[in-house]
Formats: C-alpha cells, structure tokens, sequence
C-alpha cells in the first residue's frame, strides 16, 4: 500500500455494461485479523474514457529485406482512431515494408484516450534440408534432389538450375551427374538458396 499520494492510470475490462463504478477497500475473508483500508481519489475525472482494443497481426520480414507487415485494429472505443508508429512515423493501421525488429505504435480514439503496443517483427524461419540420392548403377541416370522445407509461408516452390517454372514437390528426380542450384521461394516471397548441389558419377 502507498502511504503518500500517486497517481495512477486504471484500466477497466468489464465483461459487460455497468451505469456506475464505486471505489472502495477490498476485504479479505481469509485474514484472521480484522484491518481496514481507506481510498483517497483526488482530481478524479468525471468521465471514464472507453480505452481502444487492439488485435496486431504480423508477417515476418525475409532475412535481410525489409519486407515485414503489421495490422492493427483497434476493437471498441470511441471512432475514430488514429495512428502512429515508431520508428518510421506511419498514420495508418497497416504498415508494410518493415525490417524486422520491434516498433511501437500508439492507437488514440476520439475522445483522447490511447493505448501504446510493442509490434515484435520476426524475421523468417524459412529453412530446408537437402539430401542427394545417387544411382546405383553408372550412367542409368536416377540421381536424385530431395529437400525438407519448414517455417516461413507454406506452400513453398522449388526451382531447379534458375528455371522460370516452379515445381510444387519437393524431389527433383532423372538426373545426370553434375552440379546443381536450387532455390526454395515461400508464400510471402522470401528465398534459400542452394547454390552447389553435387551428384557424382
């Protein structure tokens, strides 16, 4: 308890309308020993501001380009809001081309009450496995590439030595001996690469 005065900002979360709020000492029934406990509220506003509830959604940005998203929407409240974010400066409720890293963003209603959130941008999972299967015998040409993708935004595409068409299985197969690049690209563009791949006679 706080012998002198503070100040504090309450914020209410009713599960329903009430008419009226009353302040007042919280008794426990637990304790043996009888003891009071008194409220002073000063400078007490006459309104109680509805505060915004705020859903984030976020896409994370690939590794090493700022290509991350966040929206915010502000639930309840007193319409309509405004935004801010920061760093950067933004004035809307979607955001883009955001490196990862964490930003704040400060949602103010129209009877001036705000509410500021930390917006955490993640920087992809994105990450693939490669395993080669050479053929038994020489020369009948059944190497194969087979890669096991995880994270980022299924469903990933697959592409062989720069083609410009995608395949959506992750083997590549009736291949000769050489050296081979492979690419994986998700839903959200961000790419690995695989730059040297051997099958060997």
């Amino acid at each position: 308890f706080h012998t002198s005065w503070k100040r504090y900002s309450p914020v209410f979360t009713p599960a329903k309308d009430y008419q009226q709020i009353v302040f007042g000492p919280n008794s426990l029934k637990e304790c043996k020993q009888r003891s009071y406990a008194t409220v002073l509220v000063d400078n007490f506003s006459t309104t109680i501001r509805e505060m915004p509830q705020i859903t984030v959604t976020t896409t994370a940005a690939c590794k090493g380009i700022s290509n991350g998203e966040a929206t915010v929407k502000s639930l309840g409240g007193h319409g309509p809001v405004t935004y801010l974010w920061a760093p950067g400066g933004q004035t809307t409720g979607h955001v883009s081309n955001l490196a990862a890293g964490v930003y704040k963003v400060t949602v103010m209603s129209a009877n001036e009450a705000s509410v500021t959130i930390a917006v955490n941008i993640k920087e992809t999972d994105l990450k693939s496995e490669v395993k080669t299967i050479l053929s038994k015998c020489n020369g009948d040409m059944k190497n194969e590439i087979v890669l096991q993708t995880t994270g980022g935004a299924p469903p990933y595409r697959y592409y062989l030595n720069n083609e410009d068409h995608a395949s959506y299985v992750p083997r590549f197969s009736s291949l000769r001996p050489g050296t081979y690049q492979v690419s994986i690209k998700d839903e959200h563009e961000c790419e690995e690469k695989f730059e040297k791949i051997a099958l060997a006679e």
